[in-house]
């Protein structure tokens, strides 16, 4: 049995809109068990209501809400009650919880993840996002938010991290760049050159070398490694261009005749979906004693699904204690 913390609250949408989501991963993944945090009068009645399976979740009551306005480090202190504080409490107590997914106000639930859960000795948390390349394979860019500024010492963390990650997805002996300016060694703030001949001389690391930012979406890589700033900005920067991109081609689109306008519409929607991360799915910090899975805010039911599977993924390869091996 797959056991997840799901905290329903906190989301830009209301709890009982993100619910569907839930009641879906119950259906069609019979090795869940879920303890949603939540408000109990709302959600216990509408659960019974969709016949949802009464052994196979407990409803944590959570009267109070962290919201984007909170202090991160306030929230501790001030908002026990909250779903996200109940959350990481319930992980923090209970190590055979495989994963804490939340759609929450992000610094809280990072904060309180690192301050509450603690992190695996000798390793910094990362922040790992799957991008979506053009030929449908998946990369991993870590860091992609979480240390904004690092040692060349932790790309070589970040970059063992997403090895674990990919390699639980799927993915075996995965290959490793390095974000630079240039694809030669010698390229590169003094950072990259230096996190470059870590990566190097790092045994059990599959690294190609570094890769420009040109080549993400179609190089050879499984993980893109690079400290979070550099790393937020590249993936805010494929959403955007995307974006940009196809509100050009839906000018053209829309002065089409029917049928090929709504044909049209509906693939260039597609496409956008693929570089949209908040839509595809979740991050995932790991480093921290439990995976915390994260959904973006505006997260509707079939988002929350998709963190959901992710979670579970996760889990049913054992993760964590493939964290915990890899860095023993």
């Amino acid at each position: 049995m797959i056991r997840l913390a799901v905290d329903l609250k906190g989301a830009d949408r209301p709890q009982e809109e993100l619910l569907p989501g839930v009641i879906r991963a119950l259906q069609e993944d019979s090795s869940l068990y879920l303890y949603l945090l939540c408000d109990e009068k709302v959600i216990s009645p509408l659960l019974s209501a969709a016949g949802a399976d009464s052994e196979r979740y407990e409803i944590i009551d959570s009267p109070d809400t962290v919201t984007n306005h909170d202090n991160p480090v306030e929230v501790l202190r001030k908002k026990p009650d909250s779903s996200l504080m109940k959350g990481i409490s319930l992980c923090k107590s209970d190590p055979g919880i495989s994963a804490f997914v939340s759609c929450g106000a992000t610094g809280a639930l990072f904060v309180s993840a690192i301050m509450v859960l603690g992190r695996i000795p000798h390793v910094t948390p990362a922040l790992l996002c799957e991008i979506i390349k053009d030929d449908g394979a998946r990369v991993c860019l870590s860091d992609c938010g979480a240390n904004i500024d690092c040692g060349e010492d932790k790309l070589v963390t970040f970059a063992r991290l997403a090895k674990v990650f990919m390699e639980a997805r799927g993915r075996e002996n995965p290959k490793i760049a390095l974000l630079s300016n240039g694809s030669e060694d010698s390229k590169g703030n003094e950072l990259v050159k230096k996190a470059n001949a870590l990566l190097r001389g790092e045994k059990g690391l599959n690294f190609i070398g570094n890769m420009e930012g040109t080549e993400v979406l179609s190089g050879e890589e499984d993980i893109l490694v690079c400290e979070g700033f550099a790393g937020n900005i590249l993936l805010k920067s494929l959403e955007g261009a995307a974006k940009s991109a196809v509100a050009h081609a839906r000018k053209y689109a829309e002065a089409l005749p029917e049928p090929a306008r709504s044909v049209m519409l509906q693939d260039l929607h597609k496409v956008f979906l693929n570089y949209d991360y908040n839509s595809s799915g979740g991050a995932v910090l790991l480093g921290a004693n439990t995976p915390i899975v994260k959904g973006h805010g505006s997260a509707d039911a079939d988002t929350l699904y998709a963190v959901l599977k992710i979670a579970s993924d996760l889990g049913k390869n054992d993760l964590q204690q493939k964290i915990l091996a890899e860095f023993a």
